[in-house]
This record gives C-alpha cells, structure tokens and sequence, in this order.
C-alpha cells in the first residue's frame, strides 16, 4: 500500500512539474491592438482590463528612449499615478506612452517629418502573459 502510495505522489508531481511555466492561462485584453496615426500631432488611448500589467522594455532603438517610474524617478510619482514599483511613462524622440491609471495609457506622438511610416511595439507582461499593441504614423 505505501508504494502505491508513493507511485501516485511520483506521477501527482511529474505532472505539476511538466506544466509549461510560461504557459499563458489568461491573456490581457487591449481596447486597441494598433493606433493609427496621421502624420500629424496626435493623442489616443489604450485601456487594459486588468490592473496588473507593466511595460517590457524590448523596444527598438530604446536606448534613445528614457523610462520614468518610481525606481528610476522618485518625484516623478509624487506629481503622478504610480503603482508599486512599475515603469510608468516611455518618453522617446517620436512618442510617449504614459500610464494614467490602473487600466489606462495615453499614447501621444510628435508631427511627423521625416518623409518615412514611422512604426513602434510596446510590449506589456501580465503574470506568465505577454501582449504588445503597436504605433503607427504615417507620412501623409
């Protein structure tokens, strides 16, 4: 009996233990997958239905970009939503994508000039999941 026992526990923990740790149960949901921008000055908005989510920084050319949040700036979350630890503004040459609240982020992007689309993914994490939306500008 103690070995069938102990058989039942070996495959009980196999089991939980083959389970993919990036396995991704439930996805965040966006209002908007892509913003669509004209070549002009714009503003609009993306909200998350979950409040726990952050930024990953795996953008390209980010080293051009500076990343606000109360580890990197703490006066900037006296003036400004914070939560916990979490990046909470993306400032590059172009755009910027600031969280202004639990659910919510503002995307706004500069005229463009340079004759070219301009085009760029911000990736988000909630738990194992991961989820982007991208920027598009046009030239026209």
């Amino acid at each position: 009996m103690k070995y069938l026992f102990l058989i039942f526990c070996l495959i009980l923990c196999f089991c939980y233990y083959a389970e993919d740790p990036g396995y991704c149960s439930n996805p965040p949901k966006l209002s908007k997958r892509e913003l669509l921008f004209s070549a002009q000055e714009g503003v609009d908005s993306v909200v998350v239905n979950t409040q726990y989510w952050w930024f990953e920084i795996s953008m390209k050319n980010s080293s051009e970009c500076e990343f606000w949040g109360r580890e990197s700036d703490p006066d900037y979350c006296n003036n400004n939503y914070c939560r916990g630890n979490d990046l909470m503004k993306i400032e590059c040459p172009w755009f910027s994508v600031t969280r202004t609240g639990e659910y919510t982020l503002i995307v706004s992007v500069n005229q463009n000039e340079t004759g070219e689309e301009r085009k760029q993914s911000i990736g988000m994490r909630s738990g194992n999941c991961g989820i982007a939306f991208s920027i598009t500008q046009s030239v026209e």
